[in-house]
């Protein structure tokens, strides 16, 4: 069973699965979502030459090279590969969202959740505005 065949656990049952979970465990939870992020959006950086037709891949055999995208042409499937990363990527963020309600519901400060990259990014945007 491909991963294309499977269907993602739908936010409320994501939701109703945190309340059993202790604050340790939510912490490792925002961890391995925001580390699968990140990996889908290393995937997307390596896949992006390709579906933008600036980079083919590097082929070995005549028929490889002939099957083989010129230079300038989009390779679908890395345009397609993106696209559902995106959507990857949408869900996980909507995940995060949900633990940052569970947390806050609990009582307990998102501050603690954040990165020290996510904090400094919020205090220097905070200071642009002003």
């Amino acid at each position: 069973m491909s991963s294309a065949d499977t269907t993602p656990i739908s936010p409320a049952r994501f939701a109703a699965a945190l309340k059993d979970l202790s604050v340790a465990m939510l912490h490792l939870k925002v961890l391995e979502i925001r580390n699968s992020i990140a990996h889908l959006q290393y995937s997307n950086d390596q896949l992006r030459p390709f579906a933008d037709g600036t980079a083919t891949a590097a082929s070995s055999g005549a028929a490889a090279a002939a099957a083989a995208a010129s230079p300038g042409e989009p390779d679908q499937d890395c345009v397609d590969a993106i696209r559902e990363n995106e959507q990857v990527v949408e869900r996980m963020a909507e995940r995060i969202a949900l633990v940052r309600l569970e947390v806050e519901e609990r009582g307990v400060s998102w501050d603690e959740f954040t990165s020290k990259e996510e904090t400094e990014a919020a205090h220097s945007s905070r200071a642009g505005r002003t």
